[in-house]
């Protein structure tokens, strides 16, 4: 980070910058983009997203397979705070619409107030391959700002792929800024996911292993129960450091209506205390 940004912070900035440091594990300087804010059902899974997963499993809420059970277009807000700290604030907004076998969609998120933040911007463009496979590509404009210091941006390349097997099986690898992007003279982290995710009836469960370039890689275990059609109980842990996510969702997804699906989640860091998120999405 820079060395201005802390000779003019407050207190405040502090708290917020070792709590960040002591999240990501302080292995070293922290870069920036290390934390991508999450929606609300992702965080109550300790970081297992599933919306790669979900273009290519049967959705028993739309009673249809194949491209059917594929939304025309989708949105989603989610916000929250991080340790109950608002300036650790962060959120994040995608609308996506899709075209047969293609998608494109357009992601908006960031974390940080006027002290420091770090912002994002992208395209993202997705192709379905067959039943089973999908793969994607984005490029996101990557923004730093701070009190006192012009904001400055650089671009980076993410991209994806998704597998399904055995019907109810899904392995999504996920890669993030490829090109090894710095904003000034701060690195911008490159980031390795992979998931795994079984999804049964009325029971999804999930893996996943995240790799943040020079850091140890954190673990994931996560499960969403569905105890009603509208209604979803998920729960999470964590390693790197050790973390306990739950949370909840109301409504029903993917239906042809407009009616909307909420999202909420709570993650306990054994030092830093409670993060909350919340999602609104619709899908249509």
């Amino acid at each position: 980070m820079m060395t201005t940004t802390i000779r003019a912070s407050r207190p405040t900035a502090l708290i917020v910058l070792a709590s960040v440091a002591l999240l990501l594990a302080p292995s070293r300087a922290v870069a920036a983009f290390e934390v991508t804010w999450p929606d609300a059902r992702s965080a109550a899974m300790s970081g297992c997203s599933l919306d790669a997963a979900e273009d290519l499993v049967d959705l028993r809420a739309d009673g249809r397979t194949g491209e059917g059970s594929r939304a025309q277009w989708s949105a989603r807000l989610s916000g929250g705070e991080l340790f109950g700290l608002p300036e650790a604030a962060g959120g994040a907004a995608r609308i996506e619409v899709a075209f047969g076998k293609t998608a494109v969609a357009l992601e908006m998120d960031g974390v940080g107030g006027a002290l420091y933040r770090e912002r994002s911007l992208g395209l993202r463009v997705g192709r379905r391959t067959s039943e089973d496979l999908m793969a994607w590509v984005a490029l996101r404009g990557l923004g730093v700002g701070a009190r006192g210091v012009p904001d400055a941006w650089t671009v980076g390349l993410d991209t994806g792929i998704a597998r399904r097997l055995l019907g109810r099986i899904v392995i999504a690898v996920r890669f993030d800024r490829l090109n090894a992007p710095s904003v000034g003279d701060s690195p911008v982290a490159r980031t390795a996911r992979l998931t795994s995710s079984l999804h049964l009836d009325r029971i999804t469960l999930a893996a996943g292993t995240v790799w943040i370039e020079d850091l140890e890689p954190s673990l994931a275990l996560a499960a969403e129960v569905e105890l009603a059609d509208a209604f979803r109980f998920r729960a999470g842990v964590g390693t790197e450091p050790a973390t306990f996510s739950c949370g909840l969702g109301i409504g029903v997804r993917r239906r042809s209506t407009l009616r909307p699906v909420v999202d909420l989640a709570w993650r306990w860091h054994p030092e830093l205390g409670v993060s909350s998120f919340a999602s609104i999405s619709f899908h249509r």
